[in-house]
């Protein structure tokens, strides 16, 4: 690693802002009012019936995703630096140090938590803590140890929905749990799809992950299109009975989607190369945010 170089303090709130990975916040945002929405209309009220509620929820998930992708790089500096496509973040360039991204991470995670369980409810609360914990201290060590690390990573990749459910229900139902299965089962073709794309890198940094090993690609074939195909399963438990005209509009939409993740999928087992990963990529990428412009407009109409 670099050392710390002098920024002016634009760039510095750059990096700052670049630390937080933006990108990855806003589909965690996204999955997070997928949640909500879905909460709200299970117990048969107003999205915006409760307007400071989901503020609080949007803040605290914004704050709480921040926090922990900030010590995530803390944590990942070292290999991070390693790698070219992350060679040039604020922790392996210098832009920051490491004492600073680690109080900022720590300042950032820990006010999202008491946003979530003081301002939404206090279920939130320890589910934003229990992800942040699990993702840092389980799945992050796993990555150096076994390729089965990006399964485990994928519960607290599924959990931001869940804490959605809780702020607009208070609790668990099946119905949560559907929608937890969708973010879980959705994860693993779209970092399949990175893990090849950068395999020489994770390889580098000693990260071990599907995908990258040549010998190894018939399992992980076998797990990417399998997923999809679960991906759209539990999508269609989003319709419960009973299906009315309208309704069957929205479940071929979901199916469209569905199949193109599936067909994206299936292209990328047949033939590993760049087209095809970089194709299931981009459906993994507009996925989530699809089946949620599916489900608002359902709602609406």
């Amino acid at each position: 690693m670099e050392g710390v170089i002098h920024l002016s303090f634009k760039a510095k709130i750059q990096s700052y802002w670049e630390l937080t990975k933006p990108d990855i916040t806003f589909l965690i945002l996204i999955s997070t009012f997928l949640g909500y929405f879905l909460g709200v209309q299970f117990i048969g009220g107003n999205i915006f019936g409760n307007p400071m509620i989901l503020l609080h929820l949007l803040i605290g998930s914004i704050l709480s995703s921040s926090g922990v992708a900030i010590l995530n790089e803390y944590i990942e500096r070292d290999q991070d630096a390693k790698m070219n496509r992350t060679s040039k973040r604020p922790l392996p360039s210098g832009r920051i140090s490491p004492k600073s991204a680690l109080i900022f991470g720590i300042a950032v995670s820990v006010i999202g938590v008491l946003e979530l369980a003081l301002l939404v409810n206090l279920y939130s609360g320890i589910l934003s803590f229990f992800t942040i914990t699990f993702y840092l201290f389980v799945y992050t060590p796993m990555k150096q140890k076994t390729p089965w690390n990006t399964l485990v990573g994928a519960i607290p990749g599924a959990l931001p929905p869940v804490g959605g459910w809780l702020a607009a229900t208070g609790d668990i139902s099946s119905h949560a749990l559907a929608v937890f299965g969708i973010l879980f089962f959705w994860q693993i073709p779209h970092f399949f799809s990175i893990a090849w794309l950068y395999r020489t890198d994770y390889k580098k940094a000693g990260f071990k992950m599907f995908m990258s090993d040549t010998n190894d690609q018939f399992r992980s074939n076998i797990i990417m299109v399998g997923f999809c195909i679960l991906t759209l399963v539990f999508s269609l438990l989003l319709f419960p009975p009973p299906i009315v005209s309208m309704t069957l509009i929205w479940i071929s939409a979901t199916i469209i989607m569905g199949l193109l993740y599936v067909f994206a999928a299936l292209k990328m087992a047949k033939k590993h190369c760049k087209k095809n990963a970089r194709r299931l990529l981009f459906v993994s990428i507009i996925y989530i945010p699809a089946i949620l412009i599916i489900l608002v407009t359902e709602n609406l109409v």
